[in-house]
């Protein structure tokens, strides 16, 4: 290691700019750090990691014109594989000089992003008859793609106004699996899932998430409710898809009595 950190400081010999001198101080806290979170989350395989470096066979620290040393990528790949995803694509590959790709944890949302990157149209049908329902899209998109006899469900009158969201889960609670997860799609859509991954977005990035214990088992808790959301809505949307013209009026009838329920809450205070 000593070798390592010798050539380390060969980059970095005096006189040092103010910037380099603020750039070797930022590595050396970053690596140190990644040292700290490797060893507590992958203590096997930093045990086998650091051998290699104390053989001499690897480096500590990245090389100039690199962004991350072999040490730090195999740290990274074991997030990615085992924590919760990291755009390696970007955080490794391209990070091609001394000025590392991030400072902070990079969440790449796995949710809705309409206008970058997803558009109404082009996602699967149940999601659009939920964008319908809340009045983000007209009837006629859905011309060339459900045939109802005289365009029966979309005759079917849909309350106006806000919905409430722990109301519409006590309506949803009451229905049967697929249907109880309702709420979880509108949420879904909506960005308020609770979890960062569903809910940042292109224009809402999540940019302070450091890498530290705390943030790190955070995000490993909203990632597996992440998924859990993702796997109850694509349940629910497999049931509504499958029967669209008996189950969307259920659908519909729920969101109605929530607007209902709302309606009246605000009205009693």
């Amino acid at each position: 290691m000593v070798p390592d950190i010798a050539h380390l400081l060969e980059q970095f010999r005096l006189p040092l700019q103010l910037e380099e001198a603020r750039s070797f101080l930022h590595l050396t806290h970053s690596v140190t750090n990644y040292l700290d979170l490797y060893q507590e989350y992958f203590p096997k395989e930093y045990e086998r990691s650091m051998a290699l470096i104390e053989s001499g066979k690897a480096q500590l620290f990245p090389l100039r014109g690199e962004g991350y040393s072999p040490h730090e990528v195999r740290f990274l790949t074991l997030v990615d594989e085992h924590l919760f995803p990291l755009p390696l694509w970007w955080v490794v590959d391209d990070a091609s000089d001394e000025t590392r790709a991030y400072t902070t944890i990079p969440v790449e949302p796995i949710g809705i992003d309409i206008g970058y990157g997803d558009e109404i149209e082009d996602l699967r049908l149940g999601l659009q008859l939920l964008y319908y329902l809340v009045g983000e899209v007209p009837a006629d998109i859905f011309d060339e793609i459900i045939e109802t006899p005289d365009n029966a469900i979309f005759e079917l009158p849909i309350e106006q106004g806000r919905v409430d969201g722990p109301l519409l889960k006590t309506r949803c609670e009451h229905a049967e699996e697929p249907l109880s997860f309702f709420y979880l799609a509108i949420d879904y859509m909506a960005h308020d899932t609770g979890t960062v991954w569903l809910d940042a977005t292109h224009d809402m990035p999540c940019e302070d998430a450091d890498w530290s214990r705390e943030t790190i088992n955070a995000l490993v808790e909203q990632y597996a409710k992440a998924q859990d959301i993702l796997d109850k809505t694509d349940r629910f949307l497999d049931w509504l898809e499958a029967d669209v013209l008996n189950n969307f009026p259920e659908v519909r009838n729920i969101w109605n009595a929530a607007i209902r329920d709302t309606q009246a809450k605000e009205r009693g205070r």
